[in-house]
């Protein structure tokens, strides 16, 4: 009951920061069907609510609003800017590798569907191809790489150097600073250029990304299956 008091009250100070007529309900909601819940104690502040009276309380807080004689409109676009401050994508991120462990990686960009390093990689062409029928986009695959390196390094911001060498020098300098200029943010630039670490697996930003071409796997004995990339 007092992490939910708080909660009310941390987003009613930052509300407050944008507006001060920015007015903030709080309720605590059980979603049991037939539950039955009994307080015991004083309650203030916080409204108990269950899940057959959770649309009634909703449709007061419109009623309520539409009645207000002095109810001034919310800019909906800048208070969702305003609450993207404030936004933990990961809170649990994996504790970093050392630099001893790092010399111990395999360099090189792996199939993203059987994790093999025997892929045929060509700088010119649009898809890597594995042995196992998967043709990934070349950009993807560099992509990929780079958000696995910010994973494993969620401590530090992302290095073309060390990103080459990650690489095993498998990409050209001129393409990973072309995958990384259109992806990532630019934290310091000249001699010692870095780039913003979204520190997530790539999968889990996938749709961050703007990325044009499928994936395809190509199944044995069957016709290939098409995999778009941001789906």
């Amino acid at each position: 009951m007092f992490s939910v008091c708080l909660d009310k009250l941390n987003l009613k100070n930052i509300c407050a920061e944008v507006s001060p007529y920015i007015d903030v309900e709080g309720a605590l909601i059980f979603t049991a069907i037939d539950q039955e819940v009994e307080i015991q104690s004083s309650i203030e502040d916080i409204e108990i609510v269950l899940r057959n009276n959770l649309c009634k309380y909703i449709r007061n807080i419109v009623k309520k609003e539409r009645e207000a004689s002095n109810s001034i409109p919310i800019d909906k676009e800048s208070l969702i800017s305003y609450f993207e401050r404030y936004e933990i994508l990961n809170p649990n991120l994996a504790i970093p590798i050392t630099d001893e462990e790092m010399t111990t990686l395999r360099r090189g960009i792996h199939c993203s569907n059987c994790r093999s390093y025997e892929i045929d990689f060509n700088n010119q062409a649009n898809y890597i191809k594995c042995p196992c029928g998967f043709h990934e986009p070349r950009e993807e695959a560099i992509l990929r790489t780079i958000c696995d390196y910010g994973v494993l390094r969620s401590n530090k911001e992302l290095s073309r150097n060390e990103l080459l060498d990650f690489f095993g020098h498998q990409v050209s300098r001129r393409s990973l600073l072309r995958v990384l200029n259109k992806h990532f943010e630019v934290k310091k630039k000249g001699k010692y250029t870095h780039y913003i670490n979204r520190k997530l697996p790539f999968e889990k930003i996938r749709h961050l990304f703007e990325l044009d071409l499928p994936r395809i796997h190509y199944m044995k004995d069957r016709d290939y299956q098409i995999f778009i990339s941001n789906s």
